[in-house]
């Protein structure tokens, strides 16, 4: 094989492609440049917004009960009971959900279970007790407030709290069950 020759002179320009991409930067930071269409020698472009999936909502199932138990045979105490029974059923409790972004966030209580949709991370669940009307004399009354399922109580040791925590993970499901339970009791005085 012998030494390569010198080059021969410049051939013709090929034919020009279509236009190139333009105004690509008036497109929103984040999105991508779908479809380039070529119109008479111009470019056309159509921006796409494509915006990440929303997280999937979680659900919190909350219910609400009362029950009354006399703690004695005395018949004031068991008559008390249905007075409170019949004064304080679930729904004259107002029960507030707060976190991020809950769908249902304040609803009187209920037997039946409230879905409450909300967003992932933490959530409050409180209790507005109503008054209770005062048994007849010599008949006392104590109430103790329970929480229980996926929500925990943020003073366990008082018996009277009515406030709950948890965290909840997108797409999942929960419940919270609040308990109001009343105790009543006769006092013959001396």
């Amino acid at each position: 094989i012998g030494p390569n020759g010198t080059q021969g002179p410049i051939g013709p320009n090929g034919t020009q492609g279509p236009p190139g991409i333009v105004n690509a930067e008036l497109c929103p930071a984040g999105t991508d440049l779908e479809n380039v269409y070529v119109l008479n020698g111009t470019t056309a472009e159509s921006c796409d917004l494509e915006p990440p999936a929303p997280e999937p909502n979680a659900t919190l199932a909350v219910t609400k009960t009362v029950t009354c138990t006399p703690n004695d045979t005395f018949p004031q105490s068991a008559a008390a009971c249905e007075t409170i029974l019949n004064s304080v059923p679930p729904s004259s409790f107002n029960i507030t959900v707060s976190g991020n972004n809950p769908n249902l966030s304040e609803f009187p209580g209920s037997s039946v279970p409230v879905n409450v949709t909300l967003g992932a991370g933490d959530y409050e669940v409180t209790e507005e007790v109503p008054f209770v009307t005062p048994p007849q004399a010599g008949v006392f009354t104590t109430r103790t407030t329970n929480f229980a399922g996926n929500c925990t109580d943020v003073n366990p040791i008082d018996t009277l709290s009515t406030e709950a925590t948890g965290t909840i993970e997108a797409g999942e499901s929960q419940i919270c069950d609040i308990s109001n339970d009343y105790i009543t009791f006769f006092f013959m005085g001396p």
